[in-house]
């Protein structure tokens, strides 16, 4: 059976209309002229000056960025001669998981994007809040286009990174990291609750009733309506509970692990940022790696400490794993499978393990 029946029936058991299937259909041989795509590769790499930040947030780059991103979802394959390992699209069947599980996030290998697509990579690196974004909303769109029942499920969906770079120390973080993606490790000291962040935001004109918004709640500042497009009164305004939507929010804080820590130096700590379901994935005690953005943010307190305008900083992570997460079989070499099949198939293997652990 080919791959792509295998897809079809396990978007009928979603419940995808006839009528999405064509059109998905459609897109994807319309994404899949490799010519074309290398001439729009080269278009969006080339920035005409502007900061990567700045250019993918215009309407062309915005869109081409969606584009490349939907692609590498839908036909990214890992080449592989083993025998029975079929080449599937991976990240397509992680999408599909993605649905069958009510999930809200899939993890991509930054390895993976980067052999498939320098551009977005580089765009990562150089730009990751507004990237991530942008990711994160092709990601969205694509799930609703092949799965549109699972709309009224989730309203927005996660992309997460791994495998992207090596650890740096808490204590090595500088001015020159601040809004790049860094990877830190440490233990976790401290855990709030789990609560609900406003996300996207209405508001209703109490004079007259009509409905503002939405408004997108970013972390620094609380979101404000000026004045009622309708009625042109400055409000009262009130939230507008029902079509509010909010997210998961918590806020944790990791340590430096013993072993790292310079001899004669206090231990450092760094607060980090868990949005959506990333929320209650490790627990005090963990020994985590973090990936994320590590951004500044105001705290008048602190200026006030200090008699000086300076900043506290906060890592608002994107991709959590603990040491368990490290235990896998995708670790394994092949070296390291022949050896397990050998012992497989010694009928004394219960025994030789247990002198082994005896002594």
């Amino acid at each position: 059976m080919n791959d792509e029946s295998d897809l079809d029936d396990d978007e009928e058991l979603i419940g995808l209309s006839e009528k999405s299937k064509r059109t998905r259909r459609t897109n994807d041989d319309e994404i899949g002229m490799d010519d074309e795509t290398d001439a729009y590769i080269k278009n969006l790499g080339d920035t005409q000056g502007h900061k990567i930040a700045d250019w993918i947030q215009m309407p062309g780059p915005h869109n081409e960025v969606i584009r490349h991103f939907k692609k590498f979802l839908r036909t990214f394959k890992i080449t592989s001669d083993t025998v029975g390992v079929t080449n599937k699209p991976i990240y397509r069947e992680a999408l599909r998981r993605l649905v069958q599980e009510q999930k809200q996030s899939i993890i991509i290998d930054f390895e993976h994007l980067m052999s498939m697509d320098e551009v977005l990579a580089f765009f990562l690196l150089g730009a990751p809040e507004q990237t991530l974004k942008i990711f994160h909303e092709a990601l969205t769109e694509l799930c609703f286009e092949l799965y549109p029942n699972h709309r009224s499920i989730e309203k927005e969906l996660f992309v997460r990174v791994s495998n992207c770079l090596q650890n740096d120390n808490i204590r090595d973080l500088r001015v020159e990291h601040l809004n790049k993606l860094i990877g830190i490790s440490g233990v976790v000291t401290t855990s709030t609750g789990v609560l609900p962040q406003l996300s996207i935001i209405k508001f209703n004109c109490q004079k007259c009733g009509f409905t503002l918004g939405p408004f997108t709640q970013n972390q620094e500042n609380e979101v404000k309506p000026g004045s009622c497009p309708e009625c042109q009164s400055n409000g009262p305004f009130e939230l507008n509970m029902e079509e509010t939507l909010y997210r998961n929010y918590q806020r944790i804080s990791i340590q430096e692990s013993p072993g790292t820590v310079p001899p004669g130096r206090i231990p450092r700590s760094k607060e980090i940022l868990l949005l959506g379901d990333l929320c209650d994935t490790c627990r005090p005690g963990d020994e985590i790696e973090v990936l994320g953005v590590y951004r500044n943010t105001y705290n008048i307190s602190l200026n006030i400490q200090n008699n000086l305008p300076v900043f506290a900083t906060i890592i608002e992570a994107n991709y959590i794993s603990t040491r368990e997460d490290k235990i896998s079989f995708e670790t394994l070499t092949d070296e390291d499978i022949q050896e397990i099949q050998r012992l497989a198939k010694d009928p004394k293997i219960a025994q030789r393990v247990k002198r082994r652990v005896s002594y």
